[in-house]
């Protein structure tokens, strides 16, 4: 069985502390269970640091063109910056660590439809299996 649940990211900050949090290699399987959508200039990075820059720098290069897109809404309404999604799978489920990342890969084609960067990387380190979908607005 499937729990899911999502987070509504306001916060720049917050946003790069999610994204070393996810990237984390002791618990991605040293970055093997790391997969995106939509991001430039990804290579064969070979360090953690090096990944983390690279996917901040893909989410905050479209933070204009939100910000121009949102310029028009109320004073007082909140800009959703990213969505933070977390899949977490029963050990019961006797799934692989693959089967799981691939689920949530497909996850994250549908809730987007192909048109948002996103990036998913599936956690080892508690007593099941568990992705964290992290979508650009």
């Amino acid at each position: 069985m499937v729990i899911t649940k999502h987070f509504a990211i306001h916060g720049k900050n917050y946003r790069s502390k999610l994204i070393k949090y996810i990237l984390n290699p002791s618990k991605t399987k040293n970055l093997t269970l790391v997969s995106d959508f939509g991001m430039r200039n990804y290579l064969d990075f070979p360090s953690y640091k090096e990944l983390v820059k690279m996917y901040n720098d893909n989410f905050l290069s479209n933070d204009t063109l939100y910000e121009f897109r949102h310029d028009r809404q109320e004073v007082n309404q909140r800009k959703i910056h990213s969505h933070h999604i977390i899949q977490s799978f029963s050990p019961e489920d006797n799934l692989t660590p693959e089967q799981v990342h691939e689920i949530g890969r497909k996850t994250a084609l549908e809730l987007t439809g192909g048109s948002h960067q996103f990036v998913i990387a599936t956690h080892l380190d508690k007593g099941h299996l568990h992705n964290h979908i992290y979508i650009n607005s």
